[in-house]
């Protein structure tokens, strides 16, 4: 498969009276580090926030008196873009070129945050159409049932907190059982541009008389099993009855008013 990359090229905050607070990056794996309480987990989750992670961005005293926030990026072919969004969240702005201030005499074209494949006007559909990949399908679990891919789904391949890099375990998962097979096949697509439109759904009336059969073949086998198990330990079927009878003595013997005496 032929690489092709959104490359980041500044995150920027913006408000009335306040100065610009931005950093810039470069082409390829970019590495945010520093002391403790410096921002670098708040710069990471202003990134996530706009590609389309959620709806409010964590308050924190620095970002007092701070309205927008610019994520400048470039497309594999080399044109740059820039979104923006209110720091409370909302609806994207989306510009041609870099930017860190509404472009005099142009007017963006807005973005809704929720994927939706059947529309374009969202920022999933638009990054994914930037990298080619606004029409894959993934699986979404083992049945093999399938669904568009989300911006979203690649995110934590791209993004990652300090957390994710020091965790033991697979890179490429996030160690939720529930999203481990659309995580995997995220990364199929990656890797071999191959999607999963192709996959058909089990039939469901199938899987469900299958499941019950072989159920009902496991209970017949632990009856078997066990009844095998009963007459090793008390003999053959008479001496099962012989014992049910000295049973039913034994209960007789125990309810109150009982005056007789033992038969065996």
């Amino acid at each position: 498969m032929t690489a092709a990359a959104l490359n980041l090229r500044h995150l920027a905050f913006t408000g009335p009276n306040r100065p610009e607070a931005s950093i810039e990056f470069g082409d390829g794996l970019n590495v945010i580090y520093g002391a403790s309480e410096t921002g670098k987990s708040f710069i990471l989750e202003s990134i996530d926030f706009m590609l389309g992670g959620g709806e409010n961005l964590r308050d924190i005293p620095e970002r007092v008196g701070y309205d927008r926030v610019w994520l400048g990026l470039e497309s594999p072919d080399g044109k740059p873009y820039t979104l923006e969004r209110a720091v409370v969240g909302g609806k994207y702005s989306l510009f041609e070129g870099l930017h860190k201030a509404v472009p005099a005499g142009v007017s963006p074209v807005v973005l809704n945050g929720k994927h939706n494949p059947q529309r374009t006007n969202n920022v999933s559909m638009f990054l994914l159409g930037l990298l080619g990949l606004s029409d894959k399908r993934i699986q979404k679990n083992a049945r093999g049932e399938t669904n568009s891919l989300s911006f979203r789904n690649l995110v934590h391949l791209c993004v990652v907190p300090e957390g994710d890099i020091q965790k033991r375990g697979s890179p490429i998962e996030t160690g939720d059982y529930l999203t481990k097979t659309p995580e995997m096949a995220v990364f199929k697509l990656l890797a071999t541009g191959v999607d999963d439109s192709a996959v058909q759904p089990v039939d469901e009336d199938r899987t469900r008389v299958a499941s019950r059969a072989a159920k009902a073949e496991i209970i017949d086998e632990l009856i078997v099993r066990y009844k095998d198990k009963l007459t090793s330990i008390v003999g053959d079927e008479d001496d099962v009855g012989e014992l049910e009878d000295q049973l039913s003595k034994l209960e007789d013997m125990n309810r109150p008013g009982f005056a007789g005496g033992s038969n065996f």
